[in-house]
């Protein structure tokens, strides 16, 4: 299992090694739970991780309908199979990488429904030291799905309660490991 806490250079770069390390592996399981997304070019870096094939994963757009194209594609990214685990506090990146799993069905996201928190925006300072994030881009998926206030529904949805967290047990984890011992990765169908 790989956790990518952030899309983030340091950590882009760190899961980068780790898939170049396991490119033989027959699958890996990428938990982006608490997840917070981060930078978009780190996010390009981590698709085509995972994305062989040239393709258009969706698009930032700006008020005034102008888009920003989201494409991935490496010859040389991880062939095996892919679970994607995520939790209401998988965000933004941690999100257009997850949805892009699903939508693709090149892998199955296992978990929690996300935050539904994409829209891409910029800090700005105001007066007396206080300061607004104001969104200043949407997105939508290659499929047309907005993915802000909605999340990312888990394709199997586990939700761990407080006796798992008492007694130290992560029953998202243990559900990847039982797709990953049936050997298949079912995907639902939609």
């Amino acid at each position: 299992m790989q956790r990518l806490t952030r899309f983030q250079p340091a950590p882009g770069n760190w899961l980068a090694a780790q898939v170049a390390a396991n490119a033989a592996a027959p699958a890996i399981v990428l938990d982006l739970r608490h997840n917070p997304g981060g930078d978009p070019n780190v996010l390009k870096k981590v698709l085509n991780l995972f994305f062989a094939e040239k393709m258009s994963i969706g698009a930032f757009s700006d008020r005034k309908g102008k888009e920003f194209k989201l494409e991935a594609g490496n010859k040389s990214a991880f062939k095996g199979r892919l679970i994607v685990l995520i939790d209401n506090y998988s965000h933004s990146a941690a999100e257009v990488f997850t949805k892009a799993v699903q939508e693709t069905r090149r892998g199955i996201v296992v978990g929690q429904t996300s935050g539904g928190q994409v829209l891409a925006g910029e800090n700005y300072k105001l007066p007396s030291g206080f300061g607004i994030y104001m969104p200043i881009l949407d997105y939508r998926t290659a499929k047309g799905a907005r993915i802000e206030g909605h999340g990312v529904q888990p394709d199997i949805g586990v939700t761990p309660t407080a006796k798992d967290y008492q007694e130290n047990k992560d029953p998202v984890l243990e559900r990847a490991r039982q797709l990953l011992r049936e050997r298949l990765i079912p995907i639902p169908r939609r």
